[in-house]
């Protein structure tokens, strides 16, 4: 018989919402904007940064500021596009930025998760302003108990303080109880394992896991969690 759990923690980018369709369009729109041509070279290029960025960030060695601004300076940088900088800030990069298009299964699973008395909450190493607006935006945001960003609790993940500040503000919940779900093994299930909660590894891609990190569960597809709640 599966585990059952009263308490979900979802990541939000490439859990929720599917990150790299939302970011394509982004990007289509900026050089529209800017003035550029968009192809597959760009797109390969910002995920490049995108993920030397992130990772920088979650060790601490860069703000959140940095984070947003900076992954987009390089960008323009790796093409020699001056004349994008005119003006350019990391509200501009907001501004392009929609990510309401969900993963496949997200809505029909935070339904049913929500359905049984369940509570979902949100744990993002996003800006809580900008992940607000996306999820009002969403089709997901009645099901959404409360969101903790990291500019709101002051860490990120996996960072072990983060989870001490969530947990603080969850309602009387035995941890025993509590699941974290994330696509993200370095991020999500290692700050699940910080905090002593088991956790679910979304793998989307069916990746080989050749990290030290071992996630309780393994999964291919969001409605497969179906089976704890």
């Amino acid at each position: 018989m599966n585990k059952k759990y009263d308490v979900f923690l979802f990541d939000l980018d490439g859990t929720l919402f599917d990150t790299q369709l939302s970011t394509v369009v982004s990007l289509k729109e900026m050089a529209k904007r800017y003035g550029f041509v968009y192809d597959e070279s760009v797109w390969q290029r910002y995920m490049e940064i995108n993920i030397e960025a992130w990772k920088s960030y979650e060790k601490g060695e860069m703000s959140v500021d940095e984070l947003f601004s900076k992954r987009i300076s390089r960008l323009l940088d790796s093409f020699n596009i001056q004349n994008c900088e005119n003006g350019f800030n990391a509200k501009d990069v907001v501004e392009f930025i929609d990510y309401t298009h969900l993963i496949n299964g997200a809505e029909k699973m935070c339904k049913k998760i929500t359905s049984k008395g369940k509570l979902i909450y949100i744990v993002t190493n996003g800006i809580q302003e900008i992940q607000v607006s996306r999820i009002n935006n969403s089709t997901i945001k009645n099901y959404i108990t409360d969101m903790y960003a990291t500019d709101r609790v002051g860490f990120s993940k996996p960072n072990e303080k983060f989870f001490d500040y969530v947990l603080e503000k969850i309602p009387q919940i035995n941890k025993d109880k509590i699941l974290i779900i994330g696509n993200s093994l370095t991020s999500d299930i290692q700050g699940g394992i910080n905090a002593g909660i088991d956790t679910c590894w979304l793998n989307l891609s069916n990746e080989k896991n050749k990290s030290a990190i071992i996630p309780t569960y393994e999964i291919n597809k969001l409605i497969d969690l179906e089976r704890f709640v």
